[in-house]
């Protein structure tokens, strides 16, 4: 009896990892659901509507005519908001296209970065996340580790970038949810780290609040989280560089930007994904900036433009995985005779991980510069 029981049991629990396979090889990268790519239409797109009459796939809120999603017909989801299928009207059309432009909001707040003091590395620039190395003590003061504070437990949730004393740049999904932002005080921030779970790696990390987040409209996965206090600047917690205008219209092809971040390492499913998707030390990785036309063609469902690069070796095998979101892109920029590290992208989206075929995208930061300025506060 007891081991007709025990090959029961087995036999469930093969069951639930097998269903669960499929279900997580369809994260996003900082492991909310993200539904297939390749599946059904997706935003502007057009669509029947539950009363088989002409529409486009907008988010509900854009959508004026419907007043809840049980009276809609669902299209598909982005950046983990679910799409409807919107009547068409007169104004749905300014709708989708100003919704795809980045949207900067009047205020008199000045973000500012001396380019003298940021971007230094003790690995320096030149150093040759799935099959990614390890990254050394201080290597990257600008990486920041978020965690979810929501539900009495403590979990990493996703990366971050300092890029001044009191501001963290991150992706907007990492900071909201279908409701709309999570609250401030559902996180903390901690800087300085390395391993997170090891207190004897010589990182000595500081753990902040922080006051409030300010992300874009729904479409462009970029936010601004503003720390509750400055930072002390150290080797072991700096700010990176932003990038200027004369890099607005770089396409940064031919280039290979190095991606780090504490996600998930390996794309092959295994049981202990199920509780733990995450590598303990942080990870880095040079990736190959794809040509962003056949980016779009991959990711043709997506409305992918020109708010955002893809990276990503045509083989696969090396990539940004679940738990890497909103962490950065980097590439390398001479300043002030220097050379110095630049956040050109963040980690948004992609099919699996490592994918032959689909690379990672990124939200392009040179398309928000305007905005974080406006945004930011020195």
């Amino acid at each position: 009896m007891i081991v007709s029981q025990i090959k029961l049991t087995l036999l469930c629990l093969l069951i639930i990892v097998l269903c669960t396979e499929s279900t997580l090889s369809r994260f996003k990268r900082q492991d909310l659901f993200f539904p297939d790519l390749r599946g059904r239409g997706t935003f502007g797109q057009p669509c029947n509507t539950y009363r088989e009459g002409a529409g486009k796939c907008l988010p509900l809120k854009q959508c004026q005519s419907l007043r809840s999603f049980r009276q809609s017909t669902s299209c598909s989801y982005y950046n983990s908001v679910p799409l409807v299928c919107c009547p068409i009207k007169k104004s749905s059309q300014s709708d989708a296209s100003s919704t795809n432009r980045p949207v900067t909001q009047s205020t008199t707040r000045v973000f500012r970065q001396t380019a003298s003091d940021c971007g230094l590395s003790e690995t320096g620039v030149g150093f040759r996340i799935i099959n990614g190395q390890a990254a050394g003590l201080h290597a990257w003061p600008w990486m920041a580790a978020i965690y979810d504070l929501q539900f009495g437990v403590v979990s990493f949730r996703c990366g971050g970038i300092l890029v001044n004393d009191k501001y963290i740049l991150t992706a907007a999904h990492c900071v909201s949810d279908t409701l709309g932002l999570i609250p401030a005080n559902k996180f903390n921030i901690r800087l300085g780290e390395l391993n997170l779970n090891s207190d004897s790696d010589g990182a000595r990390p500081i753990t902040f609040g922080y006051n409030m987040a300010i992300r874009q409209p729904i479409l462009h996965d970029i936010a601004l989280m503003e720390l509750s206090q400055s930072i002390t600047r150290s080797k072991a917690i700096s700010p990176i560089c932003l990038p200027t205008k004369k890099h607005e219209s770089e396409s940064f092809e031919k280039t290979k930007p190095t991606v780090i971040g504490w996600g998930k390492t390996e794309n092959r499913f295994k049981i202990k994904v199920l509780f733990r998707t995450y590598s303990d030390v942080l990870r880095q990785v040079p990736l190959p900036v794809t040509e962003l036309e056949k980016c779009k063609a991959v990711y043709y469902n997506v409305p992918i433009g020109a708010t955002h690069l893809c990276a990503g070796y045509p083989q696969g095998g090396k990539d940004s995985c679940q738990g890497d979101s909103g962490g950065p892109l980097m590439s390398s920029d001479l300043r002030d005779g220097a050379h110095r590290w630049m956040v050109i992208g963040i980690v948004s989206m992609g099919l699996k991980c490592a994918e032959p075929g689909y690379p990672g995208v990124y939200t392009r930061v040179t398309s928000y510069i305007d905005w974080i300025n406006e945004n930011g506060i020195k």
